[in-house]
């Protein structure tokens, strides 16, 4: 298909969720997340409210899109704006530009000659500048009166694809979230140093959800209600989120400074992005690594701390990232130098747009629990997405390989993959 950024790849599809939100208001998903985050408002003018669920962080983060691409198609012009909808067909915003003191106007059939499907040429002349004018009358109004219908522009069809969103996105900056962390278009060569790293899956998946704000800091739990102290788990000063995590928690600082790892110096007026990126400009893709490795190891500790009463100095954890490192690159330079003879790959990619998900599951008769392994990718090959998922009080294999598949459906829906193809070796 032709995707090369997976950043850009990911809003798009999103995308299309957006789209049936704009285009489908009576849908079931439309009205859930209608009545909770925008009642009075349409999808491109929704704020992202308080305590917002991943799935309409997800999708809102894309009206950048969107708003780009949409249009209207005129019928009968009661829907339509004539000041800020887009409705012109031949300019790049497909606005009219706002006159020095705009007419009492506001719907575009305030433009049309009642009862007709014909434009008030007088009245249409009398307000806008020729060029203006011409670009309205341009538009065939239709024979029979109908409804206005919002079209996708960055398409002949009408209709939003994957395709033409990810085409337009190359022009678009899509917003951030309420608190300024990393969306996935803010800065593109960040995620690609990130997918592009030789680590392992867990890594670059954990890695991610720390860049996107998804992991469950005291702040973040706090926000969603959850009763914690906010004071930060490794070091005990300061409150516990991802920005002191990254720049502040003295715990950290320590570890990163023992990788030698360079941090720009934080100053009150910059934000989040501004310093995540000036930090990925300083290092190399070495050093971006063992950072990468940091920041996940740094967070598993945390967790072993307070859930099984773990006790490591940041010298240790220091240690044990560059062992992993060394053992991990070791790993991958053997695997690397194999004969090519000696590879054998069965694994068909899907077709068009579909996404192919590889699930397995490890079971352990002892203590009857297993853990399930997902790999989503695309038809040439690239890694979407990966996940693991730890069960307990699993009966036997397969129930584990059920729960294995089960968990890769649930992580399609989550990543709005409706073209899939399943794949197990059960």
């Amino acid at each position: 298909m032709g995707f090369r950024d997976l950043a850009k790849f990911n809003i798009a599809i999103l995308a299309k969720q957006g789209w049936q939100l704009l285009t489908n208001p009576d849908s079931l998903l439309s009205k859930v997340l209608k009545g909770r985050y925008y009642p009075n408002e349409n999808f491109l003018n929704a704020s992202l409210g308080s305590n917002p669920s991943y799935t309409w962080k997800s999708i809102w983060c894309t009206r950048g899109l969107l708003e780009k691409g949409y249009g209207w198609r005129v019928g009968d012009g009661k829907s339509i704006n004539v000041w800020t909808d887009p409705w012109l067909l031949d300019t790049t915003s497909g606005r009219l530009q706002s006159l020095d003191s705009n007419p009492p106007l506001s719907k575009v059939s305030d433009l049309i000659i009642p009862n007709t499907n014909r434009w008030n040429t007088d009245l249409i002349f009398s307000i806008f500048s020729p060029s203006q004018a011409s670009s309205i009358l341009s538009i065939q109004l239709p024979h029979f009166s109908r409804e206005d219908l919002i079209i996708w522009r960055a398409d002949k069809s009408g209709l939003y694809s994957v395709r033409s969103g990810y085409k337009l996105l190359s022009g678009v900056h899509l917003m951030s979230d309420s608190n300024g962390y990393l969306q996935q278009s803010d800065s593109p060569s960040i995620y690609k140093k990130l997918w592009t790293s030789n680590l392992p899956a867990k890594v670059k998946v954990m890695v991610w959800r720390f860049f996107r704000n998804y992991l469950p800091t005291n702040v973040n739990l706090r926000v969603r209600r959850i009763q914690v102290q906010l004071d930060c788990n490794l070091c005990g000063a300061g409150a516990e989120s991802i920005h002191h995590l990254a720049s502040e928690c003295q715990f950290s600082l320590v570890v990163f400074s023992r990788l030698n790892i360079s941090l720009p110096p934080v100053s009150e007026e910059q934000d989040w992005l501004s310093w995540l990126s000036n930090l990925f400009i300083r290092n190399s893709s070495t050093v971006l690594e063992a950072l990468f490795v940091a920041i996940w190891a740094i967070w598993t500790y945390r967790n072993r701390k307070i859930h099984e009463g773990a006790s490591q100095t940041p010298a240790e954890v220091a240690t044990f990232i560059n062992k992993y490192l060394a053992e991990w690159r070791a790993c991958h330079e053997a695997s690397s130098q194999k004969p090519a003879s000696h590879i054998v790959t069965n694994w068909v990619p899907p077709s068009g747009e579909e996404m192919k998900l590889n699930f397995d599951a490890g079971f352990n008769a002892n203590n009857k629990t297993s853990i399930s392994g997902i790999i989503v990718r695309n038809s040439e090959g690239q890694i979407m997405a990966a996940a693991t998922y730890p069960h307990r009080n699993v009966p036997s294999p397969e129930i584990a390989e059920g729960l294995a598949c089960y968990k890769a459906l649930v992580l399609a829906l989550d990543l709005g993959f409706s073209r899939i193809a399943v794949e197990g070796d059960a």
